[in-house]
């Protein structure tokens, strides 16, 4: 075979060996990460009827509903508090946010925004208010009532399993609760849940 019929099939077979190569080692590109879908809050109308649910015991209704203007989006509530506002990482599954609750809302700013309700869906409701110190009852009086002692975090505090009972003739149920205070604030989870999965939910706030 003449010698430069050699070369050219020997130059052709190394282009094409290179080019095997390149192909073998192409970096696949990264997919890119889906974006973390934001909460959808409900109209502050539905926010009102949702709490009174929340909080209708033995039949009645809160006598006096919270009006529509307390009900906040998240970043106004962020905007407005004199504290940052902690939020779990960690919640029961299809639990999501649904209302965000200030209380002083509609008043004047600044000192007043001192306590911050969020509500989810399920009945799990998450409160954060300034306090001087917890705002405890006797312990002795709170243990002797069915309530323990826990830890959130290596904070010591209070919690309550779900339970029900009987008043004025008529049965009632109450949620699950733990509550502790921490650096001037004041939290209480509250939910239809064991207090082992409450403290999970505080734990994870941040």
């Amino acid at each position: 075979m003449p010698r430069i019929l050699v070369l050219v099939m020997t130059l052709v077979l190394a282009i094409w060996l290179a080019g095997c190569a390149q192909t073998m080692f192409l970096a696949e590109p990264t997919p890119t990460a889906e974006p973390t879908p934001t909460a959808v809050l409900l109209a502050p109308e539905d926010c009102v009827a949702l709490e009174n649910r929340l909080f209708n015991i033995g039949g009645g209704v809160i006598v006096t509903p919270s009006p529509p203007g307390q009900f906040l989006s998240l970043v106004e509530a962020e905007q407005r508090a004199v504290f940052d506002i902690l939020l779990p990482a960690h919640l029961p599954e299809e639990v999501t946010l649904q209302c965000v609750r200030l209380p002083s809302a509609g008043r004047s700013p600044g000192p007043s925004m001192r306590a911050v309700y969020l509500i989810y869906s399920g009945g799990l409701t998450i409160r954060q208010v300034v306090a001087r110190s917890a705002p405890y009852e006797s312990l002795k009086d709170r243990i002797e009532d069915g309530w323990i002692q826990v830890r959130v975090s290596g904070v010591p505090g209070l919690g309550r399993e779900p339970g029900g009972g009987r008043r004025l003739g008529s049965r009632f149920r109450y949620n699950g609760m733990v509550q502790w205070w921490l650096e001037g604030v004041f939290y209480v989870v509250t939910g239809d849940l064991p207090v082992e999965e409450l403290l999970r939910i505080a734990e994870s706030m941040e």
